[in-house]
């Protein structure tokens, strides 16, 4: 590790205000300031990010590198991929190998990148590969599981570089995005795509607890043993001039494990909210999810009202991308939770029309 945190972090606070990613167009370029034998390594792209647990023979992660060096890329010797494993189902067993080198890259196999004028290369990963040279079978991985792929920088002079021994404004910081560690999900072929019904519980900050089942054209929804009003609405719920009740889950693109869904909070925000003289118009969330066999994450994400909602859900029956859950093949049922950092939370099911 050497010089290479209080060079680098350096060299940080001079580049950061320039807003290329390219070092050689940096105010102080890398090799000018760096006169030790360091250097790191940028993921460009990663035109294959998870592996299709259902077809480990033909599934390979891809991921596009640079290498920037003291030497304007001549200083290192190779790139390692380190192999480690994730398990997130304990179900079936748990898997704990020790982290194994499953790649390597020599410099000569790198040429230079047309832009920046740095080392390039495209890795590609074949998940039997990372699965053998972790010592196991396709009987040790599960959807939902992750390969860990740590990528050490090897210098001609033996010097290694990797997350642990570089500073963390190279690793996190938003200019050089070098994190050197990549996770590579292990995903199912996933079908969410539909129009679903909509029923919540669950707890607002402002009005209290209530239960919200939603039917075609109208809502009917109870608050603190009110059957149909609200406080600070002018009229009944069921006076609601939009369509409440649906929601539509559709792939951000052919073949995706991630959907876009219309919103997210199943119609509350719009049904709680909307006649309040105060706020007006409606409030609908659209959001993107993703699937991972069965497992949907709700990742972290503004509201409508500027507070942050997460959460998490599961495919409890149908069947989602050829995998039949809760032993009932056919429609879809969603059930999960979301929260706010406002302290409002909600359970709710979507189920497949």
């Amino acid at each position: 590790m050497r010089h290479i945190k209080f060079i680098l972090t350096f060299v940080l606070a001079v580049a950061v205000m320039s807003a290329c990613r390219d070092n050689s167009l940096s105010p102080v370029p890398f090799n000018t300031v760096v006169t030790t034998n360091g250097g790191y390594i940028i993921t460009k792209s990663t035109p294959s990010a998870n592996y299709d647990v259902t077809n480990l023979a033909a599934a390979v992660y891809t991921v596009n590198i640079q290498v920037y060096d003291s030497r304007d890329g001549k200083a290192f010797q190779e790139v390692d991929i380190m192999a480690s494993y994730k398990d997130n189902t304990p179900g079936n067993g748990t898997w704990n190998p020790t982290e194994a080198k499953v790649l390597s890259m020599p410099a000569a196999s790198f040429t230079n990148d047309a832009t920046s004028g740095y080392p390039a290369a495209t890795l590609n990963i074949k998940a039997e590969d990372a699965i053998a040279a972790l010592g196991g079978t396709d009987a040790n991985v599960s959807g939902s599981d992750a390969f860990i792929f740590r990528q050490v920088l090897v210098m001609k002079n033996g010097d290694t570089f990797s997350v642990g021994n570089t500073d963390l404004n190279i690793t996190a910081g938003a200019y050089y995005k070098a994190p050197f560690t990549a996770t590579c999900p292990l995903v199912c072929p996933s079908s969410l795509d539909g129009t679903y019904t909509t029923s919540v519980t669950g707890t607002d900050q402002i009005y209290g607890d209530y239960t919200w089942t939603f039917v075609t054209g109208q809502s009917v929804g109870g608050l603190n043993g009110s059957p149909t009003t609200f406080p600070g609405h002018s009229t009944t719920i069921n006076s609601h001039p939009t369509t409440l009740g649906t929601i539509t889950i559709a792939a951000t693109a052919p073949g995706a494990v991630t959907y876009n869904v219309s919103d997210v909070s199943s119609g509350v925000f719009d049904a709680i909210y909307y006649q309040h003289g105060s706020w007006g118009a409606p409030q609908f969330v659209p959001y993107v999810i993703s699937d991972a066999c069965g497992k949907i994450n709700i990742p972290a994400g503004a509201d409508g009202w500027g507070d942050i909602l997460s959460g998490s859900a599961t495919v409890t029956q149908g069947t989602d991308g050829g995998i039949v859950y809760g032993g009932t093949p056919g429609k879809l049922v969603i059930t999960g939770k979301w929260v706010t950092n406002y302290g409002d939370n909600w359970t709710f099911t979507w189920t497949q029309q």
